[in-house]
């Protein structure tokens, strides 16, 4: 027993100083940054603001501080359990959906991830989404025809120019 004490010692001592924790707050900047920044399909500006206000307002509070290698299934589940009742269903698997990718962005030299999970949204315990109890706004056959006709140009008509045609 002594023995294994020393040798972990003498093995720890080699290694020198601790290398800094990466927290999951830090991590997502970088993620956030990578999306903006990479030559293969980049997100539009337009996409940073609603990125940035999950990230601000309930990823980086909740998970924020924590190791990037302890967010799991269960720092998930207990971002979830905060969650419910005040987000959507479909929100919560969104927001969730991100931080997953975030502790998946962290790659090795050879461009594997750092810290492989196994996901499991039954222990995460996301909400189901009933795809009929979804918000999408819609337009009727009136209010399309209105619209085209307050348009004050052709390109609102791709295919034909004829605005009167649309009437």
């Amino acid at each position: 027993m002594l023995r294994f004490a020393v040798q972990n010692v003498r093995a720890n001592w080699k290694r020198g100083p601790a290398a800094p924790v990466l927290t999951f707050g830090e991590q997502a900047e970088v993620w956030l940054k990578n999306l903006q920044t990479r030559n293969r399909r980049p997100i539009p500006e337009s996409s940073v603001g609603s990125i940035r206000a999950c990230l601000d307002n309930w990823l980086v509070p909740n998970l924020g501080a924590m190791p990037l290698a302890e967010v799991g299934n269960a720092a998930l589940n207990g971002l979830v359990q905060k969650m419910v009742g005040k987000l959507r269903p479909k929100t919560i698997s969104n927001y969730v959906t991100t931080a997953k990718c975030i502790v998946g962005s962290l790659l090795d030299a050879d461009g594997e991830p750092v810290h492989k999970r196994t996901w499991n949204n039954n222990r995460i315990d996301l909400p189901l989404i009933n795809k009929r109890e979804l918000r999408r706004p819609t337009l009727e056959a009136d209010e399309i025809s209105a619209l085209i006709a307050l348009s004050t140009t052709d390109a609102v008509h791709p295919l034909c120019s004829d605005r009167d045609a649309y009437s």
